[in-house]
């Protein structure tokens, strides 16, 4: 006869010998677990798309982006696409077509209007213009306030510049003050066949400064920046074009040009 402790160490036995049996069942569905969760994320970490980098904030400080700008001008016209590269002008230089009544091509190329451009190269050259207004007070208390255009050299030192613009007028250093000119306004001045000081004072010329305020023009296109392109047309003609480049409603833009 068995007795009660033989039977209940028997089912021991037995249900020992079940839990080995049941481990290595355990332990292979956790690694085909473990196996499939891995190569699943492999899967993904592999094939998933790129975060999307977040838009570079429109600058006209950046060289890349002007220059990408004026590229993208070059290769409308070099195409013959004027719709689109008259679609990359300001507000300002839409202004100047109206009243000049010519169409972009007509303004941009002058004579050469009905002549093919077969290549537009970039130079070297390159500069950083900002419109200001120059509010002079004149000894015997006269005000003028004349808008100009100087060149930055470094945009971090802009209140700087403007000082040392006002006070170059005021110490009466009419030429060099001129020398901060931007081209525009020099080729304004050749045209008008006067000095810096002429130009300004009108017939107040002989007149001394005894203050100037500059400061930045209020203006969406203030800023600028300028670079000289060559134009080249089927009969090998060069023609050098300086196009200026601006802001304008978060997107850079054609503002202004002269040859």
């Amino acid at each position: 006869m068995r007795t009660l402790f033989e039977d209940t160490d028997e089912r021991a036995d037995r249900e020992d010998d079940q839990d080995t049996r049941r481990l290595p069942v355990y332990l292979w569905t956790l690694a085909i677990i473990f196996l499939v969760g891995a190569s699943g994320l492999y899967y993904w970490a592999t094939h998933r798309k790129p975060p999307v980098k977040p838009p570079v904030a429109v600058s006209i400080d950046d060289p890349a982006q002007v220059t990408e700008a004026l590229n993208r001008f070059g290769n409308f016209v070099k195409a013959g696409k004027w719709d689109e590269a008259q679609q990359m002008l300001s507000s300002e230089a839409l202004r100047r077509l109206e009243g000049e009544k010519k169409s972009l091509r007509e303004s941009l190329l002058g004579n050469r209007k009905d002549d093919k451009v077969v290549e537009v190269l970039s130079t070297p050259s390159g500069s950083r213009t900002q419109r200001v207004d120059c509010a002079l007070s004149l000894a015997d208390g006269e005000q003028k306030l004349i808008p100009l255009s100087i060149v930055i050299e470094d945009s971090t030192l802009l209140n700087q510049t403007l000082q040392q613009f006002g006070d170059l007028m005021k110490a009466g250093k009419w030429d060099e003050a001129q020398q901060m000119l931007s081209s525009e306004d020099l080729k304004r001045l050749q045209k008008e066949k006067q000095t810096f000081r002429e130009s300004v004072l009108g017939k107040r010329k002989d007149a001394k400064v005894a203050n100037a305020t500059v400061t930045a023009s209020n203006s969406p296109a203030a800023s600028a920046m300028t670079k000289d392109y060559a134009y080249l047309f089927a009969d090998n003609e060069q023609r050098i074009i300086a196009l200026s480049v601006v802001k304008e409603n978060d997107r850079l833009v054609i503002n202004n040009w002269s040859s």
